[in-house]
């Protein structure tokens, strides 16, 4: 089913005001010690906007030793808007998902251009994790002929 954020940019696709082309936004945490927060920031370029349609990932310990269930806790924040994923850090499982079964968002995040996203990872664990990675998933949103997201009826 889609989002009526979908369902609004596929309407303005039809009449050449938007251009949608897949795009992931990665993030790699390398050495995540035990009880460390680690952040780390992307910027959304200002040529674009970014529609946020799935979170998948994966965890190593050592490299190359795929952990299918680690204990981390992630936070996502916009820091343009101060839009939170949610009001305190979740758990992994419960947020992620993995290369075959991704997180999807119950609707989807669309993220103005120069927009810049935090993510925090704690690690709960009493091991160092040699690697984490972090995939955001969607579509970048291009706009033409004088539109602009904002005019899109869902958004604002």
């Amino acid at each position: 089913m889609m989002s009526a954020v979908e369902a609004a940019l596929q309407e303005q696709v039809a009449v050449g005001n938007v251009k949608l082309n897949f795009f992931t936004f990665n993030l790699t945490f390398l050495a995540a010690a035990p009880g460390a927060i680690t952040p780390q920031s992307f910027q959304i370029s200002n040529n674009m906007n970014f529609l946020l349609q799935y979170i998948t990932g994966a965890v190593y310990q050592p490299a190359g030793t795929n952990i299918p269930s680690p204990d981390l806790l992630v936070a996502l924040q916009d820091n343009s808007s101060g839009w939170l994923y949610s009001d305190s850090p979740v758990h992994w499982l419960q947020t992620v998902g993995n290369a075959q079964f991704p997180f999807i968002l119950p609707e989807p995040k669309l993220i103005p251009s120069n927009a810049s996203i935090q993510c925090k990872l704690t690690n709960n664990s009493a091991v160092t994790f040699a690697r984490v990675d972090l995939c955001l998933m969607g579509v970048q949103v291009f706009t033409y002929n004088g539109f602009d997201i904002y005019d899109l009826p869902v958004v604002g």
